[in-house]
């Protein structure tokens, strides 16, 4: 689970993007517990057995796994995570990964979602204020439960996906900038093991990276994303409409759709840039 990546700090800044990825890899685990939680009415122990069941069904991954030991475990009579306070800490590594994609000129849309995430459940006094002054109504789901569990399930494959292909978006960039001797295949393979990232998809990018391809471009992902994104327009679209809060799902699925359409509305914002200031613009002929 090592290699030499590269002179310079390189392997600093290829274990700094590895923790922006968990950035988001948790927020997505938080999204989805919140969702199954408070909008299928389950309870923290059944939710833990569904991410065992998972685990079968080609999610494997480390983080999945903590999270239903943590789940599963009790505070004497109660869920152990009901007694833990809704802040989360953080140490800089999301916000450099953040902050290098910006000097780089990529979208890092996943990772600054769940960084957002983190700082806006930091103002938990100010959240409890607004709760109470503007009482949104908080749905819950009715109809077929395991069939929204599986497009739950589908969802955060897909954009566990998208995750990744962001990471290593960025990683590519800083790899071609400061000319690193390990390839992207490497540093998928020494994230194969002894890191909080390992996973399934983890092994299957070693594979997937081999190619040269970009994570999107990939023939493989190509076609699961295809059959496989719908689930993740559904979750969205329902738990954005039943008052829940789904940041990097919604991050995730909005850079999906903003990737495949070859045609973006960044003409009007070049063509506004041009009205208001004179900046110069490029004309498609």
């Amino acid at each position: 689970c090592c290699s030499y990546i590269g002179a310079g700090g390189a392997g600093h800044y290829v274990k700094m993007v590895h923790n922006g990825i968990e950035y988001a890899e948790m927020q997505l685990l938080a999204e989805v517990y919140q969702l199954l939680r408070y909008y299928c009415q389950v309870e923290p122990q059944e939710i833990a057995g569904i991410f065992k069941a998972w685990k079968e069904a080609g999610l494997a991954s480390y983080l999945l796994r903590i999270t239903a030991d943590i789940l599963a475990q009790k505070d004497g009579d109660a869920p152990f995570i009901d007694t833990v306070l809704d802040k989360a800490g953080q140490k800089g590594t999301g916000s450099w990964s953040v902050a290098s994609a910006m000097d780089l000129g990529l979208p890092s849309s996943t990772i600054s979602e769940a960084l957002m995430a983190r700082y806006l459940s930091g103002m938990k006094d100010e959240r409890i204020s607004a709760e109470i002054k503007y009482n949104l109504p908080r749905q819950t789901f009715s109809g077929d439960k395991q069939k929204f569990i599986n497009n739950v399930r589908d969802g955060y494959r897909v954009a566990r996906i998208i995750n990744h292909a962001i990471g290593f978006h960025l990683l590519r960039e800083a790899r071609s900038t400061n000319e690193w001797e390990a390839g992207l295949s490497e540093i998928a393979r020494i994230w194969t093991k002894g890191c909080i990232i390992q996973s399934q998809l983890m092994g299957e990018l070693v594979v997937i990276l081999e190619s040269g391809n970009r994570v999107l471009l990939h023939d493989d992902i190509v076609e699961h994303l295809q059959s496989s994104t719908p689930a993740l327009k559904e979750l969205v679209a329902a738990g954005l409409n039943a008052g829940y809060s789904l940041p990097v799902f919604s991050a995730a699925l909005n850079y999906y759709l903003g990737y495949t359409w070859g045609q973006s509305p960044a003409n009007l914002i070049q063509a506004q840039r041009y009205h208001f200031g004179n900046h110069p613009f490029e004309r498609i002929d």
